[in-house]
């Protein structure tokens, strides 16, 4: 048997970017719609409204079933299907671990 656990971002770490950091980074992130944010002043506001609504972290791409946005990803058990031990997937934000 092994674990998969979908990836999650802190919200207050992104709060705590530099302004270089953060514009580099909003070059690939997006609104759940698939539009960018118009600035950095804008992408802050939607972070500080993340907080506001009790989020500490934010799942990368589809919250998944049994996402706690305190915690993240609480795992889902997969049966043991022949893959490599350790893969990232970021299209999906997969990240599989084989214990």
């Amino acid at each position: 048997m092994s674990k998969t656990i979908h990836m999650c971002v802190s919200v207050r770490g992104m709060l705590h970017w530099s302004e270089s950091e953060t514009r580099r980074n909003l070059r690939s992130i997006t609104r759940n719609d698939g539009t960018r944010f118009g600035s950095i002043a804008e992408f802050k506001n939607s972070l500080m409204d993340e907080l506001v609504a009790g989020h500490e972290v934010i799942p990368m791409g589809e919250p998944c079933e049994g996402f706690d946005y305190k915690k993240g990803c609480p795992g889902h058990e997969v049966s043991d299907a022949p893959t490599e031990n350790c893969s990232l997937r970021t299209e999906n934000c997969l990240l599989e671990v084989r214990a």
